[in-house]
Formats: C-alpha cells, structure tokens, sequence
C-alpha cells in the first residue's frame, strides 16, 4: 500500500505522513536499541553508517539506499521489541520511495551523515538519550529535505 502510495500524485503528503510516523517510532526504537541492542546488531549498524558515509557520493543510487535501510533496521530490529521491529519494511519503503522519486541529493548531505554516525556512536556507547535525540534529527532533517527538494527551483 505504502509503495501504491507513493507511486500516486499524493506522494509529498505520502512522505510528511510517513515522517510523521517515523519520528514517533525511530527515536524509541533508538533509545531502546541503546540498551538492548546484541553485539551483532551494533555491529550491522557501524556497517551501515560506513556505508553510507563510503557510498556519500551517489545518495540517489541503490547501493546508499541500501546502507541507509540497513542502518534503520539495525535500529529497529536492536530496540528488542519486535513490533517496533516489524515496521522495518515500512521504513524501508519510505526511503526506498524517496529514492525512486528523485528525492534525494545527488551527495549525501554531511549534516544527515554525521547525525547517522551520532545514532550509530550513542547506540553502541549505550547512551539512550543521546540515541533518541540523534534519530528525531535524522527524522526531522529528512521531512525537511523533502519538503526542500519538491519545491520548484531547488
């Protein structure tokens, strides 16, 4: 559904919907993946950031996109709560959709990639405050970006 939606002339208000969600489930997905997130995770997560910051010059290509919905997953599959983690795919789709619809920078923008390593850095130092107030950043930096991009002459 989310995909459909996103495919329709709706999708900026698709996407602000979607950002609204995400900054109500990713910074508690954070804070909870500080303290309970496995080794294992904490180490996917430092992957993905890599990535991301490795892959910084093409963030409208696949290959970012991929670190980048690794790097979300991480969070949500490592806060231990698996409803939280089951909205890995809707997540997944947000990023993917802003991808697919131009949405997205041509180069990675330093601010959003320094917030990603700030996540990563506090996640794994099991620092959950900080957690949470990197990923509601990363959220809000992201609706903001958008909104930017779908403006005529930006």
């Amino acid at each position: 559904m989310i995909r459909w939606r996103l495919d329709g002339s709706d999708r900026l208000r698709t996407l602000h919907e979607l950002s609204q969600l995400r900054s109500a489930i990713e910074p508690l997905a954070a804070r909870l993946a500080a303290a309970h997130a496995s080794p294992e995770q904490r180490a996917t997560l430092v992957k993905a950031v890599l990535g991301m910051v490795e892959h910084g010059d093409r963030a409208d290509e696949p290959v970012y996109l991929q670190h980048d919905i690794d790097f979300h997953a991480a969070v949500l599959r490592g806060s231990g709560n698996p409803y939280l983690a089951g909205l890995t795919d809707v997540v997944a789709e947000l990023l993917h959709g802003r991808t697919a619809h131009a949405l997205m920078p041509h180069r990675a923008d330093e601010t959003a990639l320094r917030m990603h390593q700030e996540v990563a850095a506090a996640i794994t130092s099991r620092d959950p405050e900080a957690a949470a107030t990197a990923m509601a950043a990363i959220v809000t930096e992201a609706d903001d970006a958008v909104e930017a991009m779908a403006k005529p002459g930006t």
